[in-house]
């Protein structure tokens, strides 16, 4: 009965040529509202195959990220919709307008666009990411939500 209703679910993710960004973003949100451990047990498979892959999405903040299923960070805001909120929380009470924001370990920017849209044009965003791959993605993010306050 329950592997029949996930197969339903699952059904246009793997039958159609959905959007990459879509189809992420229609799993995860599946993932978050059933909770059901067989659809975790199939994510290493769904990335096999290539249904779950790579992909723009809009996240929350309204930033637009390409978020990898296969790597940390962007799992966890997949997942979780936010990557450590406890630690941006600390951070934001201390970041007025027009501050200079410094980042090291930037990763794929999620601390970075926040903190952008905190200290507002009159800020500047200092992104450092020592893993040119990932550094890559931190500059097409950037690069995306039109920020020119920041240096990667």
């Amino acid at each position: 009965m329950i592997l029949g209703l996930i197969g339903l679910l699952l059904s246009p993710l793997i039958l159609s040529r959905v959007i990459p960004g879509v189809q992420l973003r229609y799993y995860f949100w599946l993932e978050r509202k059933l909770n059901l451990q067989v659809l975790r047990d199939l994510e290493p498979f769904l990335i096999k195959v290539g249904v779950l892959r790579p992909a723009r999405v809009r996240v929350k903040g309204g930033f637009r990220m390409v978020l990898d299923p296969r790597d940390l960070v962007p799992l966890s805001i997949l997942r979780g919709e936010d990557w450590q909120p406890e630690v941006w929380e600390s951070l934001v009470a201390a970041l007025p307008m027009a501050a200079v924001f410094l980042v090291v370990g930037a990763n794929i920017g999620i601390f970075t666009l926040k903190a952008v849209k905190q200290i507002g044009p009159e800020g500047k965003a200092i992104a450092f990411e020592p893993n040119p791959e990932t550094a890559a993605l931190l500059r097409d993010n950037v690069s995306a939500n039109h920020m020119a306050n920041v240096t990667v």
